[in-house]
């Protein structure tokens, strides 16, 4: 019995594997209050060189990486996590309503589109004022006007004398 030995020799090559860039580009709404603090999320993981930018709704450039470029100081970019490219707005007016932008410089650039809309608590702007008396029988005109995002609804009540009760 003869035994043959072969040594076969195949090419190797070893590639370097690099993730690319990985980033959540799902849509968000985002509600805020007039006058509070609201964070607009926008995370990026394996981020390499690229670059990330943050645009309001007008198109007007909010910032580069970490630093804000826009004249608004309410606005700035926080970083609780590496990943995290954070839009944090203070003092949120109804001007910021509106959709903004994460983008990463990728080829084709990545866009994560977050919509804020911004709310105004309602507030009685012209109202009929205290109390008023008529007679049985006369006419009476009460008025109520509020304004408010969204559009508030105005609900009337009457309180009787005998039960002091409002009812509607």
């Amino acid at each position: 019995m003869q035994f043959i030995s072969l040594l076969a020799i195949f090419p190797v090559t070893w590639q370097l594997a690099v993730q690319g860039v990985d980033f959540d580009s799902r849509s968000v709404n985002i509600t805020a209050v007039k006058g509070q603090s609201t964070i607009l999320p926008c995370a990026v993981n394996n981020k390499l060189d690229k670059q990330i930018i943050w645009m309001n709704p007008r198109r007007i450039l909010i910032s580069t990486e970490d630093r804000r470029v826009i004249d608004d100081t309410r606005m700035s970019i926080e970083r609780p996590y590496v990943q995290d490219w954070n839009l944090h707005i203070r003092s949120v007016q109804v001007y910021d309503d509106g959709e903004y932008t994460c983008q990463i410089n990728t080829d084709p650039i990545q866009i994560k589109r977050i919509r804020l809309k911004v709310q105004v608590p309602a507030e009685i702007v012209n109202a009929t004022p205290g109390d008023i008396r008529v007679n049985e029988g006369q006419k009476v005109e009460l008025t109520c006007q509020a304004t408010g995002i969204p559009d508030p609804s105005i609900t009337w009540y009457r309180k009787t004398a005998q039960t002091n009760n409002a009812r509607e």
